[in-house]
């Protein structure tokens, strides 16, 4: 059998199975081997045939997996991406709030402060006891309510701000809807068994015989929960997000409210 195998070369793996059945008796170096040898012979390159066979079917169920497998960490990498924007927004539209509540909060400050210088002139016109006194004490206060009156005004000009609110309801719609899209899928799944733990476990085929493929599709039926669950967040944002955009909802003057741009004039008693 040693000299054999060195006298003629191995079989290839695109061989078929078939190739078993040629008869080793017309081989060179095996003229002088018994019929019972060569039988034997005939019988282990069958076998020989048949674990190549099975070794370029296991190694083409492996290569379809592999790039199968690929293309789900692409399409992941895709849908990570589409989330990360959506957690960007929702970063960008709390640093504006953030900063609209400092805004607002120093301005309140000022506001209290005018209040104080009022309510102080107030007791120094109450208590003039003079006309000297009392010219004094009108001048004073009317100039703090000057001051006042203009602050509120700057106040009534400056909030809301338009950019920061129309950001602020456009993340908070579009990060509700897909919250509670993936919400629902990932409760439809888990209704239906999909995804980790002995009851996603069991819908694993059994049969030794089925092929990798066989396996996958069946997992993948319904899809993947993480990629079913982004896919409905992101779906769901992007619908938000064109209604919005239908109806003027953002940044700029064609998503100012009515009531934003025409504000009414402020009164002296406001």
């Amino acid at each position: 059998m040693r000299v054999a195998s060195l006298a003629s070369p191995p079989p290839s793996a695109e061989k078929d199975t078939a190739e078993s059945a040629h008869s080793l008796g017309t081989r060179p170096g095996q003229q002088g081997l018994s019929k019972r040898v060569r039988s034997l012979l005939e019988e282990q390159e069958a076998k020989i045939l048949a674990a190549i066979h099975n070794c370029q079917k296991v190694k083409a169920q492996l290569n379809q997996y592999e790039t199968t497998v690929r293309d789900w960490g692409r399409e992941q990498q895709d849908l990570e991406d589409g989330l990360q924007s959506l957690v960007d927004q929702c970063k960008d539209a709390r640093m504006l709030a953030r900063q609209e509540e400092l805004s607002a909060s120093d301005k309140r400050q000022q506001v209290d402060q005018g209040e104080h210088q009022l309510y102080t002139v107030l007791q120094a016109v109450r208590r003039a006891a003079s006309g000297m006194e009392a010219y004094k004490t009108i001048e004073d206060s009317d100039h703090v309510m000057e001051e006042e009156t203009q602050r509120e005004e700057e106040c009534l000009a400056m909030f809301p701000d338009v950019h920061t609110v129309t950001t602020l309801n456009k993340a908070t719609e579009m990060s509700q809807a897909a919250l509670e899209a993936a919400a629902i899928v990932q409760a439809a799944q888990q209704t239906a068994g999909v995804g980790g733990g002995a009851v996603g476990d069991a819908r694993l085929p059994a049969a030794a015989a089925s092929s990798i493929r066989d396996r996958v599709d069946a997992l993948m039926s319904p899809p993947l929960k993480a990629t079913e669950v982004s896919h409905a967040a992101l779906e769901a944002a992007a619908t938000v997000q064109a209604a919005q955009q239908t109806a003027g909802v953002g940044g700029g003057a064609a998503g100012m409210p009515a009531s934003l741009q025409q504000r009414p004039p402020p009164s002296g008693t406001e």
